[in-house]
């Protein structure tokens, strides 16, 4: 029972993680899997069946076919979709911290680690609306930012980015957020 104790710390840290990886993965899947129409060989067929069936994938033609035609609107959705998962998922984390503060059985280390965590997590959610902001008025019109502890991806909505979009948007993140360059992924989508 002692051995189980000594390790909390490392079981509420562990519990977190999981909770932002089911959340992501949720994000992920919902994202990638109902969003985005399926294209089969024969354009006007769109089932199912077609979904499953791995000799039937689309010709890199309709592909990029499929990739020029997806509305802005449907861009506006995945990035507000992958807004509200992240905050979903993050509020699940928050309220297992909470409960973890909160429970009686918990001991005080434990209850600093989780309120330590909270107050970390607090920071980075107020730091993305900020940093989304600057990124904004440098041009950048639908854009999704996720801080973590010691990385950053940033969703944002245009076809390409060249070199000096790219070293622009990195350093505001940097600046703002005290991150390393090589731990910013940029994620631009159409």
């Amino acid at each position: 029972m002692k051995n189980v104790l000594k390790n909390k710390p490392a079981m509420i840290l562990t519990l977190v993680l999981i909770v932002i990886a089911a959340g992501a993965t949720n994000w992920y899947t919902k994202s990638h899997n109902s969003s985005l129409p399926v294209i089969s060989k024969n354009m006007n067929q769109n089932t199912e069946s077609t979904r499953n069936d791995p000799n039937n994938l689309p010709t890199p033609e309709e592909e990029q076919t499929r990739k020029c035609t997806l509305s802005t609107k449907s861009t506006e959705e995945y990035i507000e979709n992958a807004r509200m998962e992240k905050e979903r998922g993050r509020s699940q984390t928050i309220s297992i911290l909470r409960d973890t503060i909160s429970n009686p059985n918990t001991s005080q280390k434990d209850k600093e680690i989780a309120s330590q965590s909270i107050s970390k997590l607090t920071s980075r959610i107020e730091l993305e609306p900020v940093i989304e902001n600057i990124l904004k008025a440098k041009g950048f019109s639908q854009i999704m930012l996720c801080l973590g502890e010691n990385d950053a991806s940033v969703i944002i909505k245009c076809s390409q980015l060249d070199r000096n979009q790219v070293a622009q948007i990195k350093d505001i993140i940097i600046d703002k957020a005290k991150l390393k360059a090589n731990n910013i992924k940029i994620i631009p989508i159409e």
